[in-house]
């Protein structure tokens, strides 16, 4: 299964891609949604893990853009600052998982 993580904390993505990887997935990571974006929706992503904040944009706006391009996957939203505003807004986006 090829996960898709989006996490501009250098060292946050590198420890979700490792203990992925550990369990076998094969895991794409990206600093940000542009970049995700530029490199194209990889059609066989089963996942989508995304940061809320993601400096230039958030990972809300990016699922947006994603469903947008076609893309159906299931979705989880991470971030540090929880709020029912932002858990209101990840559900209503189509996260799957806040």
């Amino acid at each position: 299964m090829r996960i898709l993580i989006v996490e501009d904390d250098a060292s946050m993505r590198r420890s979700m891609q490792l203990s992925l990887l550990g369990q076998g997935f094969d895991v794409y990571t990206y600093a940000t949604g542009d970049t995700l974006m530029l490199a194209g929706v990889p059609e066989r992503a089963a996942c989508l893990v995304a940061d809320y904040r993601l400096g230039e944009t958030n990972g809300i706006h990016l699922l947006r853009m994603l469903r947008a391009q076609g893309w159906s996957g299931p979705a989880i939203l991470v971030t540090a600052y929880p709020s029912c505003e932002v858990r209101h807004s990840a559900h209503a986006a189509g996260f799957d998982l806040f």
